[in-house]
């Protein structure tokens, strides 16, 4: 391996869960967003959960965390999550134990990014999934979750970062920062003030994780944002930025939320987005 990259990258496909369809596409009208992304007869679109395995020097990383197991039944009839275990088995299917995990990205809190990040004691509270894991999430972002308004309080669950920092397992970071050889956070921000994106640099090219950003092939476009989106201008512009970028240096782009196409490499045609091996546009 080349010194300041990565060995290899994994995506690892978690599972699925619902969400309503006109949510996850904002301002798009309903006869342009069901043509590319049909909706169950409960008006929701099943949503994929991509996180991503890096292998760097002796770090085992693992970018994003699922949606967990602490599923009560309201929860499963709302969102209709896939069964089996999730993350973990994920990891075990991939052959990854949760003691093998050296480090753990959070490109933010919301419990379908973070779900995974802690599991049940025999004590019944939370503990750390990854007992010898450093966690990584942006300072800002762990103070907005805390404090999150009114809009936003049912996207956070304490129990998903508030173990991890009575355990010592968080670090939190502000700006720009490795995290890893090859291994990089930047601020992301649009979907949330503070999120996070990744890139991973391997001898084999770099890897782009916007996680909300652009979360399936169908957001590409600038308009193509979600409802969910706190800032929808700077979405539009931080995608813009991005994906320019991805297209010059030939990046493969992680969809995180994406069941159909979980990555890609991005192109611009007569002025719009799409994957390269063509379709997808917007």
């Amino acid at each position: 391996m080349k010194q300041g990259l990565a060995d290899s990258w994994t995506v690892l496909p978690t599972g699925s869960f619902a969400l309503d369809g006109g949510a996850m596409f904002g301002v798009i009208p309903r006869p342009l967003w069901e043509k590319v992304f049909p909706p169950d007869d409960q008006h929701r679109i099943h949503l994929g959960l991509n996180c991503l395995v890096v292998r760097s020097e002796d770090r085992v990383i693992l970018v994003e965390t699922g949606i967990g197991e602490a599923l009560d039944e309201r929860f499963r009839q709302r969102h209709d999550p896939s069964p089996g275990g999730g993350v973990l088995q994920a990891l075990a299917a991939a052959g990854v134990e949760p003691g093998a995990v050296t480090d753990v990205v959070n490109t933010h809190l919301h419990w379908d990014h973070a779900g995974g990040n802690t599991c049940l004691a025999a004590d019944g509270r939370r503990k750390p999934a990854f007992p010898h894991a450093t966690y990584y999430v942006q300072r800002a972002e762990l103070a907005f979750a805390r404090e999150a308004p009114f809009r936003m309080k049912g996207s956070y669950d304490q129990d998903h970062f508030e173990p991890l920092i009575a355990a010592g397992s968080m670090v939190l970071v502000d700006g720009i920062t490795p995290i890893a050889p090859g291994v990089t956070v930047h601020p992301a921000p649009g979907h949330l003030p503070h999120m996070q994106a990744v890139t991973v640099e391997t001898g084999e090219g770099t890897l782009f994780a916007p996680a909300d950003l652009i979360p399936t092939h169908h957001h590409l476009g600038p308009a193509w944002g979600m409802a969910y989106d706190l800032e929808p201008l700077t979405v539009s512009r931080e995608k813009e930025r991005w994906l320019e970028l991805a297209a010059a240096g030939s990046w493969t782009v992680l969809f995180y939320h994406d069941i159909q196409v979980p990555t890609g490499k991005v192109e611009l045609v007569d002025h719009r987005w799409r994957l390269r091996s063509g379709g997808g546009d917007c």
